[in-house]
């Protein structure tokens, strides 16, 4: 009838904004190093993938290692020294969302170009320049920014499963 097809489209919506926040989320949390919170938005999962320009990281403990133990975390008195100076900015965009027609799962994908810097005591090389490794340089304090994207999958949602699609 007409009322369940409409509610079952307000549910699927529903759905979709559920997932923008959970992705707005992920996107402040990280930018903010809080990444103690932000690993806890990840699906406690094996089949947990993150993908980073320095490794896979597969299962949700090893992306949790990647963020906490590897990034740190603003709220660990341990890890601020390494993080000050630090900024990291990813945006959620281009974004893909498909909600199953039984509103039962869900999967998504993000393009996340992102502004990092650190420090850094050495000059690269103009040949891993060329290469697009990414660079972040320190000289006398003041701090040069080099861009770089990432495209990450993730299954992160508690309502909805995610898979990663078939793009």
């Amino acid at each position: 009838n007409d009322y369940e097809a409409l509610l079952h489209e307000a549910e699927r919506l529903e759905a979709l904004q559920e997932i923008r926040n959970l992705m707005g989320r992920y996107s402040y949390l990280h930018s903010a190093f809080r990444n103690k919170e932000y690993a806890e938005l990840w699906a406690k999962r094996e089949d947990d993938k993150l993908v980073m320009p320095f490794g896979k990281f597969v299962g949700w403990e090893a992306v949790r290692h990647c963020y906490v133990d590897l990034h740190g975390d603003r709220n660990n008195p341990a890890d601020l020294d390494e993080l000050r100076g630090l900024m990291m900015i990813h945006l959620m965009n281009t974004e893909i969302i498909e909600v199953a027609a039984d509103g039962k799962t869900a999967k998504g994908v993000w393009l996340s170009p992102g502004t990092e810097t650190a420090p850094q005591t050495v000059r690269p090389s103009l040949s891993a320049l060329r290469q697009g490794t990414p660079v972040m340089q320190s000289y006398s304090n003041a701090v040069a920014i080099t861009f770089r994207s990432e495209c990450q999958s993730m299954v992160v949602l508690d309502r909805h499963e995610t898979s990663e699609p078939d793009y």
